[in-house]
């Protein structure tokens, strides 16, 4: 663990992974592999645990060198769950009052030396049904209320939505994609999985609200005999004028003041904008200009 702290500390990045394993229990070893070996991560984002209260954490973790959070499914129900793994060489409070019990996500602050990260991890069922479309008007709210903070959101995990076009940030009209997607325009979130995680669909999200915060995402192998591609990204641990302090929380920051400037979309008056943007002689702006560094 020192070395592991010592690591972290000589590093400008956090390392992060997030999946869909189908199951922890079955593949113990696989998950001994990511947490132990050299290639170790510093946060795993996990979704489907298949965990519940009788599985204790000491048996996924037994050298005890993480903080696990967990949201467990019931005993009586197959599948679901999530969790997320936090090395022990970094600060972190799990953020318990969350707005809808039944939602299956679990949600962290990470904070480090000069900056401080909300991370949530989502698992999504893949139905449609009018259970589903509250499922998900209550599993926006309760983000939007979860990244109403001073810092920088990050939502990782398995939403289930295959027809959101992350491109344009269009999706079908089910009452369920459309409305996860409303969400991520209207919060300026930014999703960073582009590539098929599950066959030809894109599944599982890394999405953030601070696109600098962010790098080297990676679509990669998956966790044992799951389904579901791997998703490796970094995290920026050092602060500079496009990171976010939270200014009302000195106690674990220090005293900068230095505060991220966000832009809230959901209040913008679209109607003045695009008449603005229809006032502009577009032809003439690109006969003049015909590459974005003239």
């Amino acid at each position: 663990m020192e070395n592991r702290s010592k690591a972290l500390s000589s590093s400008s990045s956090i390392s992060c992974v997030t999946f869909n394993a189908r199951s922890l229990k079955n593949k113990l070893n696989d998950l001994h592999y990511m947490l132990y070996s050299d290639q170790q991560y510093d946060i795993l984002l996990i979704t489907e645990t298949w965990l519940n209260d009788t599985f204790p954490s000491s048996l996924l973790d037994p050298l005890n060198r993480y903080t696990v959070i967990r949201r467990d499914r019931s005993v009586d129900t197959r599948g679901r769950g999530t969790c997320i793994f936090v090395s022990k060489a970094l600060n972190v409070a799990e953020i318990t009052e969350l707005c809808v019990d039944d939602l299956e996500l679990c949600a962290v602050d990470v904070i480090l030396e000069s900056v401080k990260y909300r991370l949530v991890n989502v698992y999504r069922r893949p139905v449609y049904t009018a259970d589903a479309v509250q499922y998900a008007s209550d599993l926006c709210q309760c983000l939007s209320q979860l990244c109403n903070v001073n810092w920088t959101t990050v939502i990782t995990g398995d939403l289930n939505c295959p027809a959101i076009d992350w491109s344009s940030f269009t999706a079908p009209h089910d009452g369920v994609q459309n409305i996860i997607a409303e969400f991520v325009c209207d919060y300026s979130f930014e999703q960073f999985v582009l590539e098929d995680t599950r066959g030809n669909n894109v599944l599982d999200v890394v999405l953030t609200n601070n696109p600098f915060c962010i790098t080297d995402v990676n679509v990669i192998d998956p966790f044992g005999s799951s389904d579901h591609n791997r998703v490796s990204f970094l995290l920026d641990s050092v602060i500079d004028k496009t990171s976010n302090v939270n200014t009302t929380d000195s106690s674990s920051l220090g005293n900068s003041k230095q505060k991220q400037k966000m832009y809230n979309w959901s209040d913008a008056d679209f109607e003045s904008i695009a008449c603005y943007l229809s006032s502009i002689d577009w032809n003439y702006v690109f006969s003049v200009n015909p590459t974005a560094d003239t």
